[in-house]
């Protein structure tokens, strides 16, 4: 007798424990004169208990998470998405950005061949300035000048060799070699001893002790100038 009481008590203890994980149940009803009693449905007798699944517990399986997609549908089961206005504005949005960045990068692509063209221009200028002022400084004596316009000069070096520098066509000549090419425009001006500027056409070139040449490039439609100042040797 003392055996089956022990039993009980286990069975009961047990399912008490059972009773208590789950997080509602309903009032406990317990039956009195016959030694059962029923808690959420619960025999104590027989020691079984009704699969009864909580109240408020959320079911288990695969489907039991709700994805953000899920809890946020619309009415009619339609997933949510964009609205014509707010498509446009997006398409506006990037329309406006393309077309400035755009500007950007052809402003620095056109900033990048203006300066290489430049560099380029200057230093065949200066090539050619430098030859000329060499020509100019190895002019033999007063006498050897024999011609002097605002473009072209004609002398005798100290090699005893005639040299004739003018401009034609977009290019300077030495002796119809080409010095220099895409120029623009070329001026020479003549000064005497007291820094006069002499008039042109020269009648008197052994009065020459000066010559400053003016040599114009064009870069991208731009026109850059440069200038530098003789004396010859021996004059």
């Amino acid at each position: 007798m003392l055996f089956r009481q022990t039993i009980r008590v286990q069975r009961s203890t047990r399912l008490l424990l059972q009773a208590r994980s789950l997080r509602s149940f309903p009032r406990a009803d317990v039956g009195a004169g016959r030694g059962k009693a029923s808690l959420t449905g619960i025999d104590f007798e027989s020691g079984t208990a009704p699969a009864v699944a909580p109240r408020h517990s959320r079911p288990l399986g695969p489907d039991s998470r709700r994805t953000t997609f899920q809890r946020h549908r619309r009415d009619g089961g339609r997933p949510p998405a964009f609205t014509l206005v707010e498509m446009i504005i997006v398409i506006g949005l990037v329309t406006v950005l393309s077309l400035v960045l755009g500007r950007l990068l052809l402003s620095g692509v056109d900033a990048f061949n203006y300066a290489t063209a430049r560099k380029q221009a200057l230093r065949q200028a200066r090539i050619a300035l430098s030859s000329i002022s060499r020509e100019l400084r190895q002019v033999k004596d007063s006498s050897s000048i024999t011609e002097a316009t605002s473009t072209s000069i004609t002398f005798t070096n100290v090699d005893d060799e005639q040299v004739t520098i003018e401009f034609r066509n977009g290019r300077i000549l030495r002796n119809s070699v080409p010095v220099a090419r895409n120029v623009t425009a070329f001026q020479l001006h003549f000064y005497d001893q007291d820094g006069n500027e002499l008039s042109l056409p020269i009648s008197d070139p052994s009065v020459v002790r000066a010559v400053k040449i003016v040599l114009h490039v064009s870069v991208e439609g731009r026109e850059i100038a440069l200038e530098t100042e003789v004396r010859p040797r021996n004059l």
